[in-house]
């Protein structure tokens, strides 16, 4: 029982320290439940009401007013653990240091009536800016002296010092009442008390890693053009462009109004236990974790944070999350918490994508640290700025005293903010031998946002980049290019692009274009001309397919269309060279694939 005075309530759109603590208790295994005759704040409903409400916290009450209910309350609840955050009224009212202290041992004695063996935490309380500080500084000291007297060996009486980190001046929003980072301090001091007093439960039911075998770092998206109040079906649309990114970012997008994303991968969670995820957007967002949806902030909104929480096995989680915005601002995060993980961000060494699929394997080629020594990450060599067959534009420049967005492991860290920078940056391996490759570059911004385009072999690759602010971070890619002259460019240009790594992979799909030809007739889907060079059709047995898609070798959806009529082509002309698996779903609801080779 959350037992007080306004401290405990809370005023409306405040949270009160009730709700930190209940999210630190869940995230520690104490499965507790909050008792008391109040479920609101002074005013209305708090900030957030995604934890359990119930309290006893009164608005402007003394302690002996409380004295006067508290056993029709305690009888009514049957609280075992009673928190007491008592006497800030009592001290702005004028009542003596002494008569505090006699009505809150009264309170106690009360409690202990109803039940013999409750454990008490008696709170010195938080202080004030009032000139009355003083006197709450004697009350705190009697309250000691009151803890050592009542305490028993059948019902413990236990000082929580609310006081000693508490700044009246930082920390409370009106010198009297805790602000957001007041209500975390008193919620970290009570949780801290409250650990010996608790038993975690046993585990609840928590969803199975899938833990897929082949993973590379970051997330695959999905960027898509409209007009929508609400998130709308993504499977029916088209995206405009795909790629990969560290993190959920809205930097890829093309315009800063009407557009959407769709962000597919996994989440590594560390340990066992219940997580707690958060997205904050404007407008609509939501979040899944295997398929279930954790956070629902849908809707056109102004910036408007939501919150989730779902038991999870150490170990890879399937995650989608996804964004719309209408008109206005444009902002969107995503952050979590759960065992030994306070609220934050989430890592991008936590996030991760399906590799490369099929019978089409990727190996890596080279890395460059663009300016900086050669190191190892993720277990490739990666190699210095001066190696040989590598040649760059653009001005060099390190600050390794910013704080990066999201935080990454020290070696990645410290090449990500050692760069090649400029309004025309180029970079070139030479030597390359011909075949098919896929490219990554690690982008980061050091200042104020920036906008550029890529261009990777005379073709854009991501048109108006925004680097978004101070310490910012991407992996961008994967862009497929076909190199048959020796030599890799890549251009950026526009605005100051900070390059920091380029990393190379070689696509060996030789065994998997044969096959493709191969087996281009089977699954009852009919793909011809196989291989193609500008547009294929379809046939069924039925001949009655009705939406057509082709994936890249990542699974990635590259072209979505509807059947116009009976002899509808599919334009190929803007896919790179590879294979590709192409599905058609029936006018009976049936999925046929077969797969696709293009060599334009």
């Amino acid at each position: 029982m959350p037992f007080g005075d306004s401290v405990t309530q809370g005023a409306a759109q405040h949270n009160s320290y009730r709700r930190p603590l209940w999210i630190k208790l869940k995230n520690g295994g104490y499965y507790v439940d909050f008792v008391g005759s109040q479920d609101s704040n002074f005013g209305g409903a708090p900030q957030h009401t995604d934890f359990d409400l119930t309290h006893e916290g009164h608005w402007g009450w003394r302690a002996d007013e409380l004295l006067y209910s508290v056993h029709d309350w305690a009888s009514a609840n049957q609280p075992d653990i009673v928190l007491l955050h008592v006497g800030t009224n009592d001290v702005l009212q004028g009542q003596s240091v002494n008569s505090t202290v006699n009505d809150i041992s009264q309170i106690i004695d009360r409690l202990r009536a109803v039940n013999p063996n409750v454990k008490l935490l008696l709170a010195k309380l938080i202080p004030t800016t009032r000139s009355e500080n003083g006197t709450i500084s004697a009350l705190n000291e009697a309250l000691g002296g009151l803890a050592e007297q009542k305490n028993t060996r059948q019902s413990s009486l236990t000082i929580v010092d609310q006081n000693a980190n508490f700044n009246a001046y930082a920390d409370t929003y009106d010198g009297v009442h805790p602000n957001e980072g007041g209500e975390e301090k008193m919620a970290a001091t009570w949780y801290q008390a409250l650990q010996p007093l608790l038993a975690p439960a046993p585990s609840p039911n928590l969803l199975p890693a899938v833990n897929p075998s082949n993973t590379t770092a970051g997330l695959n998206y999905q960027y898509y053009e409209g007009s929508w109040r609400e998130l709308p079906d993504f499977n029916m649309l088209a995206p405009e462009k795909e790629g990969s990114t560290a993190w959920p970012t809205l930097a890829p997008r093309n315009r800063d109004e009407h557009f959407a994303f769709r962000y597919t991968g996994y989440i590594d969670v560390p340990a066992d236990g219940e997580y707690t995820f958060y997205t904050s957007s404007d407008d609509g967002s939501q979040l899944f974790i295997d398929s279930h949806l954790v956070v629902d902030n849908n809707g056109l909104h102004s910036l408007h944070e939501r919150s989730g929480t779902i038991g999870l096995q150490r170990g890879k989680h399937a995650l989608t999350v996804t964004f719309f915005e209408s008109t206005g601002g444009q902002e969107f995060d995503v952050n979590y918490e759960g065992p030994g993980i306070g609220k934050s961000a989430i890592p991008a060494m936590s996030l991760y994508r399906e590799g490369n699929t099929g019978s089409s394997t990727a190996s890596f080629y080279r890395a460059i640290n663009l300016n900086g020594p050669a190191l190892q990450l993720d277990g490739n060599a990666w190699e210095a700025s001066t190696t040989a067959n590598f040649s760059y534009s653009g001005h060099t420049y390190e600050n390794q005293d910013v704080a990066l967005s999201p935080a990454t492991d020290s070696d990645r860290a410290h090449m990500i903010r050692s760069m090649i920078w400029g309004g025309a940056v180029s970079l070139t391996l030479n030597a390359v031998p011909s075949g098919t490759y896929d490219v990554y570059l690690y982008v980061w911004e050091d200042n104020h946002p920036e906008t550029f385009n890529i261009e990777l072999e005379n073709r854009r690759v991501m048109s108006d980049y925004n680097s978004e602010g101070q310490g910012r971070w991407n992996k961008l890619g994967p862009w497929r290019t076909t190199i048959t002259d020796g030599a890799l460019n890549l251009e950026a240009h526009g605005g100051a692009a900070n390059l920091s790594g380029l990393e190379v992979w070689r696509i060996d799909s030789e065994n998997g274009l044969r096959a493709a030809q191969a087996s281009s007739n089977t699954d009852q889907l009919s793909v011809h001309p196989n291989p193609a060079v500008t547009q294929v059709f379809l046939t069924t047995d039925a001949n009655n397919w009705s939406q057509a898609i082709i994936r890249d070798s990542y699974g990635q959806v590259r072209l979505s269309q509807k059947r116009q009529q009976v002899d509808t082509g599919l334009d190929i002309s803007a896919l790179p060279n590879g294979v590709y698996m192409v599905e058609a779903t029936t006018a009976d609801g049936h999925l046929l694939r077969s797969r696709l080779l293009i060599e334009h």
